[in-house]
């Protein structure tokens, strides 16, 4: 029985030497990562968000973190943008923990088969291999939160990639 979910796309990371421009741009973005995680009321606030729709997302997670980023926001040039990478970052840690506590939920219901637990997951759409069902076999609570994170600065998320909204108006000249 495969459970896998098939990627349609290859993503690749690599290892680069981060140009002195983007330094301090990354710094204040990590810098509000980093306040908005360690920071127990906004946390909290965060794992209350039922994630929908991208822009319901993007407007619950600014209403939960809008102060902490308005600190920072002068830091870089252009703060919608990397207000959408920083947030687009946070809605995947909010991701990645609602699919954490569907596998908890279900192997605290399956009564102790692994095999049972990926096929009701499975019927979620939640695709977990075994290695992963019998680590979260030893958790004694669901996973909150984290308290850090490492900023990744994608930019290739923009606006059509994260949000379908409308493009932004740009200074380019259109041909």
């Amino acid at each position: 029985m495969g459970y896998r979910k098939k990627k349609s796309t290859l993503t690749r990371a690599i290892k680069i030497d981060m140009p002195d421009e983007l330094r301090p741009i990354y710094d204040g973005c990590q810098a509000a990562l980093d306040e908005i995680l360690s920071t127990d009321s906004v946390r909290t606030s965060l794992e209350q968000i039922v994630l929908g729709r991208s822009d319901a997302n993007r407007a619950s997670i600014k209403a939960a973190v809008g102060g902490v980023w308005s600190k920072y926001e002068a830091r870089v040039p252009t703060p919608s943008w990397y207000e959408r990478i920083l947030f687009r970052h946070i809605e995947n840690m909010l991701d990645s923990r609602k699919e954490a506590v569907a596998i908890y939920t279900v192997i605290n219901t399956s009564g102790g088969s692994l095999a049972q637990a990926q096929e009701t997951l499975a019927k979620m759409k939640v695709y977990v291999s075994m290695t992963r069902l019998k680590q979260a076999e030893k958790w004694e609570s669901a996973p909150p939160l984290p308290s850090k994170s490492v900023f990744v600065m994608n930019m290739a998320d923009s606006d059509t990639a994260i949000y379908p909204w409308p493009a932004l108006p740009s200074s380019a000249p259109t041909s």
